[in-house]
């Protein structure tokens, strides 16, 4: 839009953000073509699902060792978890087993 005459700070306006961000994001990628920036945005999309799945595996790894070893209670993995405490035995026992998967 800037390229095509729209004033910087008219088109800020219109997308809620500062003219500093702008010209972050115009420095970033003025050099990519739409499909690559559709791309980069589906990629990064994929890479924090991936990591947020990582997360809970290793979350609930961690809840089900302290459970096993004793030094977590039912109350606290609840907590830990974001769930009601009758909860947590269904859901660690529908989570993948700890192999390495």
């Amino acid at each position: 839009q800037a390229e095509g005459g729209t004033r910087v700070a008219e088109i800020c306006r219109e997308h809620g953000v500062s003219e500093a961000t702008f010209y972050v994001w115009k420095k970033k990628f003025s050099g990519l073509a739409l499909n690559e920036l559709r791309e980069l945005r589906q990629l990064r999309e994929e890479n924090a699902k991936l990591k947020r799945h990582r997360l809970g595996e290793a979350l609930l790894g961690f809840v089900k060792r302290s459970l096993a070893e004793g030094t977590l209670t039912h109350t606290k993995a609840a907590q830990v978890l974001g769930v009601k405490p009758r909860n947590v035995d269904p859901l660690l026992s529908a989570a993948p087993g700890q192999n390495g998967h």
